[in-house]
């Protein structure tokens, strides 16, 4: 796998106005700063939770994990330093395929289905998206909102990624039309 700084740049920027477009904050700053080791101890207790959650079997227990979870001092601090009610935090990780890998993967699949006799034929993804979504309450010092979107989509479609970060945000601040144009609530 290849790392590309330059589609890893523009699916952030695109993670964050599409964010901020949907959940109705793009009239407010929509990015802070914060020091190395804040940001690596908020990433270590959210996705601490997302495992908890990601363990729950059912959305009442997801409810309950959510509910049960209470907001460190670490997270309040970022909260009255930036003067913040409430904090999205969002994990992006995805990845595309060049044309040539695509073909290679396929044709290996292709040879897998053969010397099985067909059963079994791997195909491969050509590309997906996934993002965690966890949005924090500074008044009820808790996680109000968490979701996460799995999709097979191009991360560098403008279209679909908008598409995805507008479900993954549904009913809590976004709405859809019956049509599927998807806006703020």
């Amino acid at each position: 796998m290849i790392y590309d700084s330059t589609l890893s740049s523009q699916t952030t920027d695109q993670l964050f106005s599409n964010t901020a477009e949907m959940t109705g904050t793009d009239k407010v700053p929509t990015h802070i700063e914060i020091d190395v080791n804040t940001q690596k101890i908020i990433y270590q207790e959210i996705f601490s939770l997302g495992e908890k959650l990601n363990h729950a079997k059912s959305k009442k227990q997801k409810q309950v994990v959510a509910g049960n979870y209470v907001i460190s001092e670490t997270i309040y601090k970022v909260f009255t330093e930036h003067n913040i009610d409430q904090l999205i935090i969002s994990y992006h990780k995805g990845f595309t395929r060049t044309k040539s890998n695509y073909r290679s993967q396929s044709w290996k699949g292709l040879g897998v289905g053969l010397l099985t006799l067909g059963a079994y034929i791997p195909t491969p993804i050509k590309a997906n998206s996934l993002i965690y979504t966890w949005v924090l309450d500074k008044n009820q010092k808790s996680v109000v909102f968490s979701n996460m979107s799995l999709k097979e989509i191009e991360p560098t479609n403008s279209t679909a990624f908008t598409k995805q970060i507008c479900e993954l945000y549904l009913n809590f601040y976004t709405t859809q039309t019956p049509q599927g144009i998807c806006y703020h609530r």
